[in-house]
């Protein structure tokens, strides 16, 4: 699994390696002397990519935190051996009365009245 994260952190990666340079060419383009509406179309168009490249911040930023916390893996939880026997005792009670539950039927029956015709 572990893989998997290295694998979607190197996609963001090369994208944000063909996104930024192309950020930088409508922030160029911002600065020109153009027609307003065209400039409309930039600034528009420079928000998607910022907003897209924050995100993708964010993500491998998620990622890296996921993979540095072991991911996949849970470690095993220490507890103080009082605390384990404790927790043993619940589990074999619980254990003990699970086998006594059913589930409850769930089927349903309908029955209609006599039909009544519409005045």
């Amino acid at each position: 699994m572990a893989e998997k994260v290295d694998a979607v952190l190197a996609e963001i990666e090369a994208r944000e390696a063909t996104m930024i340079p192309e950020r930088e060419g409508l922030r160029d383009l911002a600065v020109l002397n153009l027609q307003p509406e065209t400039l409309h179309e930039i600034a528009l168009a420079t928000t998607d990519y910022d907003r897209r490249l924050a995100l993708q911040a964010a993500a491998k930023a998620a990622l890296i935190a996921l993979r540095a916390d072991g991911y996949p893996d849970m470690p095993p939880i220490e507890i103080p051996e009082s605390a384990f026997v404790n927790i043993k005792e619940n589990k074999a009670t619980i254990d003990a009365i699970y086998g006594r539950f059913v589930p409850a039927a769930s089927a349903m029956t309908v029955t209609g009245g006599a039909v009544v015709p519409k005045p």
